[in-house]
């Protein structure tokens, strides 16, 4: 948020004002369901296998494997080691 309001030049709570107006979501919730879509368009890709999970969950923007898992499964309601595997 801080980055994108210093880029942007407004304030942090008018950006999540606007964010949450405008998708029903907050801010975070927002990013990280761009984060975890990414995730799962790389996973779809031929090579996916050359990654592990973490270093894709770190190309996409997740801190921690932690976090990845907890929002990983918030959003799809899989872990992401499941994920694909039906």
């Amino acid at each position: 948020m801080a980055e994108l309001s210093a880029h942007t030049g407004l304030a942090p709570r008018l950006i999540s004002f606007t964010v949450n107006q405008g998708f029903g979501r907050s801010f975070n919730d927002v990013v990280n369901g761009y984060r975890v879509a990414e995730v799962k368009r790389r996973l779809a890709a031929p090579d996916a296998r050359r990654f592990t999970l973490l270093g894709l969950a770190l190309e996409c923007g997740f801190n921690s494997k932690t976090t990845f898992n907890r929002i990983f499964k918030q959003f799809t309601g899989q872990a992401p080691s499941e994920w694909g595997n039906k």
